[in-house]
């Protein structure tokens, strides 16, 4: 069964988990099809998790609590599901909180610095995934098309992060 297949597999579709899909298939954004590898495709799902979950803080902040907890049980679970959790060097809760204040740098350094490159962030998502330590990446062209993909990439994760706004208060109502 494939990487996708996966997540689609369980029958229950809770707004973190319809969150979760819509940002693992945002990763084809992001990545060539060379490039479609597990540990990649969690890399940019890690770092499309902090542009979602900071969209529902903002937007619906009554709600952001059970939605993070419930994400990253999500986001975990795939993870063992795919055999992710197995290639992650030490403890995957460590893991996963070192990339999202990682990330959250990174954004941060893209929209105040200019002409900012991420060259640990495409060393993460292009040459080697899911290391304890981001090295660089200076390929300048492949750098330059991250930073496009990334702008684009943000359109569709406000998107999913609108949809599962909307089904959480659906939900979280009952």
């Amino acid at each position: 069964m494939g990487l996708f297949q996966r997540i689609f597999k369980r029958q229950t579709e809770t707004p973190e988990k319809l969150v979760l899909i819509m940002v693992v298939k945002s990763a084809e954004m992001v990545l060539e099809e060379r490039q479609l590898t597990k540990g990649a495709v969690f890399e940019v799902a890690i770092f499309s998790s902090l542009h979602v979950l900071r969209r529902v803080k903002h937007y619906c902040p009554e709600h952001y609590s059970e939605f993070e907890r419930k994400y990253f049980r999500e986001l975990f679970l795939f993870a063992d599901e795919v055999g992710i959790s197995k290639m992650i060097p030490g403890n995957k809760t460590e893991f996963l909180n070192n990339r999202l204040e990682f990330y959250g740098s990174e954004i941060n350094k893209m929209k105040t610095i200019t002409g900012y490159y991420p060259t640990k962030m495409g060393y993460n998502f292009y040459k080697k995934p899911l290391q304890a330590q981001s090295g660089d990446n200076y390929d300048h062209m492949e750098l330059i098309a991250l930073t496009i993909k990334i702008d684009e990439l943000y359109g569709v994760l406000d998107e999913a992060a609108n949809i599962g706004m909307q089904e959480m208060k659906k939900q979280y109502k009952k």
